[in-house]
């Protein structure tokens, strides 16, 4: 089933769910990154880091505030992830949007 992802410590392992609700509260701006807090059920999971918001630019843009459907994207179906991630669809003119592990905005 499908999940949301609504844009606008404690870390956990994500199991497949029916029915998950997940909100992302972007709390810090820059010039070079935007990080946030992911909730899963309410219940705190990760901290994030994203690129900035320039325009839902491919490669150098996050995506807009907004309700998207995310679902579990496995090792098998990516070229570069060997580890559960989480695929955003339905951006408007975007694809591939991952949630992943990552050190920096760009990644």
């Amino acid at each position: 089933m499908a999940r949301k992802v609504i844009s606008s410590s404690k870390t956990k392992t994500l199991t497949e769910d029916k029915g998950v609700s997940l909100v992302l509260i972007r709390d810090t701006f820059s010039k070079v990154s935007i990080i946030g807090k992911l909730y899963v059920d309410g219940e705190m999971f990760c901290d994030t880091l994203e690129l900035p918001y320039k325009d839902n630019q491919r490669r150098i843009s996050s995506i807009p505030m907004g309700v998207y459907n995310v679902r579990l994207r496995y090792p098998r179906e990516s070229g570069t992830r060997d580890y559960l991630h989480l695929l955003v669809q339905d951006v408007p003119n975007r694809d591939y949007i991952l949630f992943h592990k990552g050190n920096k905005a760009e990644d």
